[in-house]
């Protein structure tokens, strides 16, 4: 079950490992919910009322963020398309040529978007990765269309561990590809 927390406080633990990732995502949450509804000149506002300059300053920052989370729904689209475009060339060939390292280079930027749009730094890892080139194009293809997939379903005041392990994956397995096999 995936790590889901959104602005009523809902939390779902996948792995107990996730404690700092939660812990960090209340922080924040509790940093940007406790300056609304104050009023910073000490005029006495009634309870609950935001200041007119923090209530535009907080309508901004909601447009920027709804304007990040398309954008990054549109990323996690372009890298599935690819990824499938990809996968099918390969799947023709029977093996990963260097013509595919453009594409290669695309699907990685696109899966360094997506995963720092979900807030992710870091070095990717993966368990086990696939043993050959063709396996991981493979791999790839089916990591980047379930991301497409859960990015369009979820909305940006969700942190979801889920989408962080599948784009930690693209990115990993994008880059083993030009490795191992886009040369």
């Amino acid at each position: 079950m995936p790590i889901v927390l959104n602005l009523v406080g809902t939390i779902k633990l996948e792995k107990p490992t996730m404690h700092a990732l939660i812990a960090s995502a209340l922080a924040v949450l509790a940093c940007f919910t406790s300056g609304l509804g104050t009023d910073p000149n000490g005029l006495g506002s009634q309870r609950g009322a935001i200041h007119p300059d923090r209530e535009m300053e907080y309508k901004l920052r909601a447009a920027r963020a709804s304007t990040a989370h398309e954008e990054m729904v549109a990323a996690a689209n372009d890298l599935a398309r690819d990824s499938k475009e990809l996968a099918r060339r390969v799947s023709e060939r029977g093996m990963v040529s260097s013509e595919d390292r453009t594409t290669l280079e695309q699907i990685r930027k696109l899966a360094r978007k997506v995963r720092s749009g979900l807030g992710v730094g870091g070095d990717p890892k993966m368990d086990e990765p696939p043993p050959s080139p063709v396996a991981a194009v493979a791999a790839l293809d089916e990591r980047a269309t379930a991301l497409a997939a859960e990015i369009e379903k979820s909305t940006r005041f969700e942190l979801n561990a889920r989408l962080i392990s599948l784009a930690n994956d693209t990115v990993f397995l994008s880059e083993l590809i030009l490795k191992l096999g886009g040369r």
